[in-house]
């Protein structure tokens, strides 16, 4: 069985295009065209595969949307298997006007999914003879999936010994943490839903960061703070991590960047500490892509060497 799997139910292709300018009552053409698999799950596994690490990509899609997303992943060399739905898989695309810099994104609805096709999903994850040592799952939940979806998948998996991290929000993330969970990464807004309130500075964030491990069965919070990198909170210790300032072109695909460097440094035994400053330098190298792109591994090479436990310089100016 795998090390890592990645699970997305909601999975999607990714459209990145083009335009001059947006302006209504006219045909606007795109100069440009790009396709990618999306989801978080899946671009989870593209992030490690990026960084030399191998994760299984499980999602649940149709034969044709969802084909083509085992096609584009089988040409980026990341081991997929597609759990077959009936309804079609979702696509999303996104707009990058040149004259003012704007950057639209589009997110279609997902399919309905059947009882029998979760029910498959779940099979699918706690079957096989070996578990794998870390489930990943991110991304939205489809129509026809309960809120309580990820907290019956943690309950099974807590019982094989797979450690589940969970990329998710709301309802479906406190389901699940009342099951138990591993890691979480929720951004500030999704923070204070889970805690009631946005964390007005640091003081506040480390607090309610304590409060959460101890109201719930969980293990690792990080709690991600866009340019100013991310916080982690244990029982035993707190770490923060600061990236370098970087030119932002494109947030999307951060948050995923992010989780693909952490848990591909956690797969390898690496220290919670190696594990955040990886994370925290893969979102920073994600927002200078346009569009849904992942983090080029160069970029990330070069902001992983001066993202520290204290801020650059530059970033008291």
């Amino acid at each position: 069985m795998d090390t890592i799997i990645t699970l997305t139910m909601n999975p999607t292709i990714d459209l990145g295009l083009e335009v001059e300018q947006l302006a209504p009552d006219r045909k606007l053409r795109s100069s440009t065209v790009r396709r990618e698999p999306g989801g978080g799950g899946i671009n989870v596994a593209r992030g490690i595969r990026k960084l030399g690490g191998e994760a299984c990509a499980l999602f649940v899609g149709d034969k044709a949307i969802g084909g083509q997303i085992e096609d584009l992943l089988s040409a980026e060399g990341v081991p997929c298997r597609r759990l077959p739905v009936a309804a079609a898989t979702r696509e999303a695309f996104s707009v990058q006007v040149k004259d003012s810099g704007d950057l639209f994104h589009f997110v279609l609805p997902g399919p309905e999914l059947g009882e029998e096709e979760i029910a498959q999903v779940v099979d699918a994850v706690v079957s096989a003879d070996r578990a794998p040592r870390y489930l990943v799952a991110s991304g939205s939940l489809p129509p026809g999936v309960e809120d309580d979806f990820y907290g019956r998948l943690a309950s099974k998996l807590h019982d094989r010994g797979t450690r589940l991290v969970l990329d998710s929000h709301g309802a479906p993330l406190r389901a699940a943490l009342e099951s138990g969970v591993y890691l979480i990464k929720p951004n500030l807004h999704e923070f204070g839903e889970l805690t009631g309130e946005t964390p007005q500075d640091e003081t506040q964030a480390r607090a309610q960061s304590r409060d959460i491990l101890n109201r719930y069965r969980l293990e690792v919070l990080v709690l991600t703070l866009g340019s100013k990198g991310a916080l982690l909170t244990t029982a035993k210790e707190q770490l923060r991590m600061y990236p370098p300032e970087t030119q932002s072109v494109s947030p999307v695909g951060a948050g995923d960047s992010f989780l693909a460097a952490c848990v591909f440094e956690l797969a390898r035994d690496a220290p919670l500490a190696d594990a955040l400053r990886s994370g925290v330098a893969a979102a920073a190298a994600a927002v200078q892509t346009p569009g849904t792109e992942l983090f080029e591994v160069d970029e990330y090479r070069r902001i992983r060497a001066q993202t520290g436990e204290r801020p650059a310089l530059a970033n008291h100016q």
